[in-house]
């Protein structure tokens, strides 16, 4: 995976993030979302080979929408799967399969959930793929910052559905890329999925508010044990708390649980939940201090 920076000024936001506006490249033969950050693998169409992310208006609220679309071109011996695929990154044409997508735009911000609205008919099982990376350049390699993903992507969703997934921090430095990417099959990169798997992308957003507010550099140690549970969750915190509260998402970004604290200690239980990954964020004074996640067993 490539992340480009430095040609792109950062940013904290996203263009064109309802896809109502498209540009039409090398007299119509092919288009692509406008904005200046979105990419696809339409430019294929230039060798002859079918484009697999679409302008649709089957849209969730105004015109169009984004409509990726796995497909199978003969061209090749033998014929090659073609996942479709919307991200941020550009294109580069004189790479192969899959480097020739080479994801990442500049982006200084630290927002504290990704929603959109998605449509997935799957076909034979395949998945789709849902997700928000952050990540900054050490010196020496790139690292993770935080991420959102949609867990649950292989069942098909026929009507319109909204996607709330919680940002998890890893570090607490300010990112300098954000790589941005839906796919109708989770494993296009190494030639994995099926044909006519279609996934429909409308009016995402990255938040910041919500009364909630995420700070660039938390300062809290948190640590949370035993991981997995099947009755409560204990957490350490590095000092006490005012005003503070406790939030619990399962995987599909939906506030289960909220937890009054004041002591940095404290225990919640677990037991009614089902088995599965739940993600937490610990705030004082409308502040996310931490975020992580934990298991249930």
């Amino acid at each position: 995976m490539i992340f480009i920076t430095g040609y792109l000024v950062a940013q904290d936001t996203l263009p064109n993030t309802n896809f109502e506006n498209w540009t039409s490249y090398d007299a119509g033969i092919y288009l692509e979302p406008s904005g200046g950050v979105w990419t696809t693998a339409n430019q294929i169409a230039l060798l002859g080979m079918p484009q697999t992310t679409l302008k649709t208006t089957d849209a969730e609220s105004g015109t169009y929408a984004a409509e990726m679309i796995t497909k199978q071109t003969t061209i090749t011996s033998p014929p090659t799967l073609l996942t479709g695929t919307l991200a941020t990154g550009v294109f580069n044409t004189t790479a192969t399969p899959p480097a020739n997508l080479q994801l990442g735009q500049p982006f200084t911000g630290r927002p504290v959930r990704f929603t959109g609205w998605y449509k997935y008919m799957n076909n034979n099982g395949d998945s789709c793929a849902i997700y928000a990376i952050l990540s900054k350049w050490n010196g020496s390699s790139r690292q993770k910052v935080g991420e959102a993903k949609l867990q649950n992507s292989t069942d098909s969703v026929t009507t319109y559905t909204q996607f709330n997934l919680p940002f998890v921090y890893y570090l607490q430095d300010i990112p300098d890329t954000i790589s941005v990417v839906f796919a109708s099959s989770a494993g296009g990169a190494a030639m994995v999925g099926h044909v006519g798997s279609t996934l429909y992308i409308d009016n995402i957003n990255l938040s910041y508010s919500s009364g909630i507010n995420d700070l660039p550099k938390p300062f809290l140690k948190v640590q949370c044990y035993p991981i997995p549970s099947n009755s409560v969750v204990n957490f350490v915190l590095g000092r006490n708390i005012i005003n503070g509260s406790i939030r619990i998402f399962d995987e599909s970004g939906n506030e289960i649980k909220t937890f009054t604290i004041s002591n940095k200690e404290f225990s919640v239980p677990v037991d009614n939940l089902s088995k599965g990954k739940y993600y937490y964020q610990v705030v004082e004074k409308n502040s996310v201090l931490n975020t992580g996640y934990f298991l249930v067993n």
